[in-house]
């Protein structure tokens, strides 16, 4: 990622985001550590980033594994804090809510929360 981040994303995320659908949770918190290193050691732009990780963070956090779901919660609480109020508001405010309804699982509205 830091040699040639976007030859990284454009060929090794996509691999990566394959995998987790089926992933165990060493993997699962492999990833969200990774992920994390990388927005914390500014390896690509908070653009690119927010285009490339954030719904991958997102589609994980309701995972059944609760370790799993905080690692990915933490990388999350973490993007949170660098990114721009309008994408705060369209892509993490936006579906949050949506998933903090009572019709949606507990675990879900819990994450949401």
């Amino acid at each position: 990622m830091r040699q040639n981040p976007t030859e990284t994303l454009r060929r090794v995320l996509p691999k990566v985001r394959e995998a987790l659908h089926v992933a165990g949770v060493e993997m699962q918190l492999t990833a969200a550590m990774s992920f994390l290193t990388i927005l914390q050691d500014e390896s690509v732009s908070i653009h690119a980033y927010t285009h490339s990780f954030l719904q991958v963070i997102l589609l994980h956090l309701e995972h059944r594994d609760t370790g799993v779901s905080n690692a990915w919660l933490e990388t999350l609480l973490s993007v949170i804090e660098v990114l721009p109020k309008e994408t705060l508001r369209h892509e993490i405010l936006n579906p949050l809510v949506s998933k903090a309804q009572l019709s949606q699982t507990v675990q879900s509205r819990l994450v949401s929360c």
